[in-house]
Formats: structure tokens, C-alpha cells, sequence
């Protein structure tokens, strides 16, 4: 298997641009619905849910490959969200890609830009 790194960058370059051989119809989609483009997380113990949405939803063996700033998450097939733990306070970006079984990029989520802030503790 490709190390995640190139794959990663294989997978995302692939994506980029269409396939030739893509059946009119057969657009699959992902989306990062959590957190949204621009919000601010206020996370005092640095804690922090990803969600995505995958229309159609993912069949067997599809997972989401996650980039969060240069941390790859894999999910396990069929898994569409998971929480994080000591997020530090600041910029972030997450993408990610679906993969089928043997590593073929199947759909790429926009990339999301987020904040991470610690609320007042009183």
C-alpha cells in the first residue's frame, strides 16, 4: 500500500482533475460539515469534532482519508466523523478524500479553514 503521504498527494492531484473515463451521473461527493469555513471553535480542553456528509453514502470498504494541517487521519470504512483531543489554539485547515479498498480516490471534500480559541474560564 502507498504510504499516506504520497498518497495523499497522488490521491488529491488525481481528484483535481476529471476523469476521462467518469460515467455522466456517477458524481460522488463529501463535504466537511463540522466544523464550517471560518468558525471559531471554542474548545478550553482542545477538544474538537469532524463530520462529513458522503452522497451517496459510503459503500463497503470506502473510507475517508483526513488531512488535518500535516496530521492524516484514516477512518475506518464506513465511519463519517471522530473527535479530537489537544487541538492547539489557532488556524487550522482540514480536507479529505473517500478511497475505495485499493486506494483510488473516489471523491474530495472543499477544504475547511477553522479557529481554535479557548473560551473565558470565570
Amino acid at each position: 500500500m502507498k504510504t499516506l503521504a504520497s498518497f495523499m498527494i497522488a490521491s488529491l492531484v488525481s481528484l483535481a482533475a476529471p476523469a476521462a473515463n467518469a460515467e455522466p451521473g456517477s458524481t460522488r461527493v463529501l463535504a466537511i460539515v463540522a466544523p464550517v469555513e471560518k468558525q471559531t471553535v471554542l474548545a478550553n480542553d482542545g477538544s474538537l469534532v469532524i463530520s462529513f456528509a458522503a452522497k451517496p453514502p459510503l459503500a463497503e470498504g470506502e473510507r475517508i482519508v483526513v488531512r488535518i494541517d500535516d496530521q492524516v487521519v484514516v477512518l475506518a470504512s464506513g465511519i463519517t466523523g471522530f473527535a479530537m483531543t489537544d487541538v492547539p489554539i489557532g488556524a487550522h485547515v482540514v480536507d479529505a478524500i473517500v478511497v475505495d479498498d485499493d486506494a483510488n480516490p473516489v471523491a474530495l471534500a472543499k477544504p475547511v479553514s477553522f479557529y481554535v480559541h479557548f473560551g473565558l474560564r470565570i
